[in-house]
């Protein structure tokens, strides 16, 4: 059975005990993860797949079960990340309920294509239409984690991956943008920051203006330290990043004045937004959800912060080097964050191709006054080409 203690940190350790096997003890942030981990090696010692290590049975070899080496993956691997476990532990229900009974040799390309097309079938119950493509690549992407895992590290004998060569339909472009009324920072009457200043807890507010002034993650700016801030030189030193390396975040002035605040509220202890015991990072989740209820815009999640944040930086200039050093990405990463607005890249077309606009402005405004006047368009643009060459010989007499 199962037994759940909370730590003085905040966290979960959860032990699993059966008779016949060895104990078990892994420590969770969340409690409801600490159950799926005990749940998943529970149903493991059940079918007698675990060996004394908590991973499967010695000699199993390629006949072990792939369950057997998905819950030692869970187990071993999956703590060790600086992501959500679980992220990892939601994505492996649905591998344990397809492949879980076959022994890992009998795994081919046949198979995991079936569970494609399987999983692109599936209506989801929250929202009543089928699975996103991004889902199901995650899903066969863990199950080729896992499947590399045991043959590298595990010394399970298989020829090859048999994920690798399978096609993944591509994952649909990120085309959402803040609401226009939102991005007013300024003005209190904007819906989602006026739903985060009414909250009880003035962190939310803080937190939530602070991802769209650093473009920083939430855990990021919840975990924010108070020895990481330099408020005179305006830079912010996150020593441990998801990318595993350190990195500084330069301060807007907004940005300066809300860690201001933040610090001239916060109680002792290292953290400048901490729980309500001062010993670990204010858990937002719960008071995002509230005020993005509030605010009407409930499709929205706390990281599309994040995109807007880079998004609006691109637009007005950023070149694509520096954002990234800012938000911590590779350029290749930056690109599937960057959304920009029709409008600006209209903005941003005269600036490149300036002879150009002018005739495009004069167009539409032609056609929309006359549009059925015979060489209208025609009479317009030969007086725009003609205003432009003066203008191209004034410049260059100037020059």
């Amino acid at each position: 059975m199962a037994t759940y203690q909370k730590t003085v940190s905040g966290k979960w350790k959860v032990q699993v005990r059966r008779r016949g096997h060895p104990a078990s003890v892994r420590t969770f942030g969340k409690k409801v993860d600490a159950e799926r981990w005990a749940i998943s090696i529970e149903a493991s010692m059940s079918h007698g797949a675990l060996g004394t290590n908590g991973g499967p049975s010695a000699g199993a070899g390629a006949g072990a079960l792939f369950g057997a080496l998905l819950d030692r993956y869970l187990a071993e691997v999956t703590p060790r990340k600086k992501s959500r476990p679980g992220k990892e532990i939601s994505l492996a229900i649905p591998l344990r309920a397809y492949f879980g009974q076959l022994p890992v040799r009998t795994i081919t390309k046949e198979t995991v294509g079936a569970y494609r097309d399987t999983r692109l079938a599936t209506v989801s119950p929250k929202t009543g239409a089928t699975l996103q493509a991004a889902t199901v690549r995650r899903e066969v992407s863990l199950l080729s984690t896992v499947i590399t895992t045991a043959m590298e590290e595990w010394e399970v004998p298989l020829p090859k991956n048999p994920v690798r060569g399978v096609y993944l339909p591509p994952a649909r472009t990120r085309a959402k943008r803040l609401p226009a009324d939102l991005l007013r920072l300024r003005e209190k009457r904007a819906p989602l920051l006026d739903a985060c200043r009414r909250y009880r807890n003035p962190k939310l507010a803080w937190i939530v203006e602070l991802a769209l002034e650093t473009m920083m993650r939430k855990s990021e700016i919840s975990g924010i330290q108070k020895s990481w801030l330099d408020l005179a030189s305006r830079t912010l030193s996150l020593p441990d990043t998801k990318a595993g390396c350190q990195r500084e975040v330069p301060l807007t002035l907004r940005g300066c004045e809300i860690l201001q605040e933040a610090l001239a509220a916060a109680s002792k202890g290292p953290y400048v937004f901490p729980n309500r015991n001062a010993t670990g990072p204010w858990a937002v989740d719960k008071a995002w959800r509230t005020a993005r209820s509030r605010a009407r815009v409930d499709p929205l999640h706390f990281h599309d912060l994040r995109h807007e944040a880079i998004s609006v930086a691109t637009e007005n200039g950023a070149p694509a080097q520096i954002a990234a050093s800012i938000a911590g990405h590779t350029v290749r990463t930056q690109q599937r964050y960057v959304t920009l607005d029709g409008k600006s890249l209209v903005l941003w077309i005269d600036k490149l191709m300036p002879r150009s606009a002018p005739l495009t402005t004069v167009r539409h405004l032609a056609l929309k006054s006359a549009p059925n006047a015979p060489g209208a368009f025609e009479k317009i643009l030969h007086q725009t080409q003609a205003a432009n060459d003066d203008v191209m010989t004034s410049a260059g007499a100037n020059a």
